[in-house]
């Protein structure tokens, strides 16, 4: 069975985000090592993190045409629809789990540093969530 158009969007999104904030928090991993008592947000992870969101949209502007002028593009239907409000349960419920998390983090940690890395690692992760929930539902002909 091949693949659709929105399936093989999905698929470079998927690994777009894999690629881009996988290498953002091991970038970060890797400069906190020396850093004793790290604490605050430091302004070289604004920079990462600006780094990895523009890599993440050219990586999807390049991949999006390129997929554009190799496949016609079909318009969503209503199973289209259908699997992108499922997944988005999912992924809206990893999500809520991580704001909750981020916040006990926020009350137990010093600084604004794990609270943030949390949120933004639990976004990434429900974006993946959704977009893997899409994946599945649409092999499976939900």
């Amino acid at each position: 069975m091949s693949m659709t158009f929105r399936e093989k969007s999905l698929w470079l999104t998927l690994m777009g985000l894999v690629l881009t904030f996988g290498g953002y928090f091991w970038s970060v991993y890797a400069v906190s090592q020396g850093v004793p008592a790290w604490k605050d947000l430091l302004p070289h992870h604004a920079g990462l993190f600006m780094v990895a969101t523009v890599a993440l949209v050219i990586i999807l502007v390049a991949g999006h045409i390129a997929l554009a002028v190799l496949d016609r593009r079909a318009e969503p239907d209503e199973r289209d629809r259908s699997i992108e409000l499922r997944a988005g349960e999912y992924g809206s419920f990893v999500l809520g789990t991580g704001i909750f998390l981020a916040l006990c983090a926020a009350v137990v940690t010093e600084g604004n540093a794990i609270m943030a890395h949390v949120l933004l690692g639990f976004w990434v992760l429900a974006e993946g969530v959704d977009i893997a929930c899409q994946l599945i539902l649409h092999r499976r002909g939900s």
